[in-house]
């Protein structure tokens, strides 16, 4: 019970919740809400390396280059 109602649990709840409206609205682009994250973060940082962008994303760099390339 406890837990449901925790500030963690509600901030997952909006979370998953955007990320849902977010993938229907980019639906008709063939973008996922991931892809759309990279594309922001490159737009906003002109000319970031890819390691950059990993920490700048918080994952590591083959993530990165996997989704760079789809």
């Amino acid at each position: 019970e406890m837990m449901r109602d925790s500030p963690i649990q509600h901030i997952r709840n909006i979370t998953k919740q955007f990320s849902i409206f977010l993938e229907s609205k980019l639906k008709d682009y063939d973008i996922s809400a991931r892809q759309c994250v990279y594309i922001l973060s490159v737009s906003a940082n002109p000319g970031i390396t890819q390691d950059k962008l990993a920490e700048l994303l918080f994952v590591n760099k083959s993530s990165v280059t996997r989704r760079l390339s789809h």
